[in-house]
């Protein structure tokens, strides 16, 4: 497996080795979904994303995004662009908001620099067992929370202890192929409307508390 290159990953503040994570997603779950966004004013965060964040953290999860970019790959996004899509990005969420930031640029239909496979690439797990290496997360009582199937399949493939998927982004139009996938595997893949009604409890934690 390849490890995730240095040059993709922003770390605002270092997890504390054995926390667990909220893995989230970037387009179409933190922020409106833009095809291979390029352009900072164009960014708008999901109604919200920053409170559903907060009690995440509050409960001891470190915050990681973990996002494809393959429109750097595509030439439809410069490195230059990107790299200012983000900063925009932790600015709206507010500051701290990510402790870490992922991004994979690679495709294997990409341009050169950035045309190839790569284990970082969702639905591989790369991003996420970088984390774990890196930092120490804890993936089994992690969560993720994604609007594509790829994401599920991510968590999934790194024994992520809960899968969440939305359905903003493209969260929709994957939904039944979400629903297929969730009947091969054997954990639940929890639905939401958006990040705002993602619940941070476990659902077996928050049945036992209303005993």
């Amino acid at each position: 497996m390849l490890s995730h290159p240095d040059e993709w990953l922003r770390v605002d503040r270092t997890p504390s080795p054995g926390s667990p994570a909220l893995f989230v997603d970037r387009d179409g779950t933190l922020i409106e979904n833009v095809p291979y966004l390029a352009d900072p004013d164009h960014v708008r965060v999901i109604d919200g994303a920053v409170d559903t964040i907060l009690e995440f953290r509050a409960r001891g999860y470190a915050i990681i995004v973990v996002s494809n970019q393959s429109g750097i790959a595509r030439g439809n996004c410069s490195v230059e662009q990107y790299r200012a899509v983000e900063e925009r990005v932790q600015k709206l969420l507010g500051e701290g908001a990510a402790d870490v930031v992922y991004a994979c640029p690679f495709h294997p239909d990409g341009l050169v620099a950035f045309s190839r496979a790569h284990s970082s690439r969702k639905p591989a797990p790369g991003m996420l067992l970088d984390a774990a290496r890196r930092f120490g997360i804890r993936l089994a009582t992690s969560v993720i929370v994604g609007d594509s199937l790829v994401d599920m399949q991510a968590g999934a493939n790194a024994g992520v202890g809960r899968l969440i998927h939305v359905l903003t982004g493209h969260g929709r139009t994957d939904a039944a192929a979400v629903s297929n996938f969730a009947a091969t595997i054997d954990k639940a893949v929890e639905t939401a409307v958006t990040i705002a009604k993602v619940d941070p409890t476990p659902p077996c934690q928050s049945m036992a508390s209303r005993r």
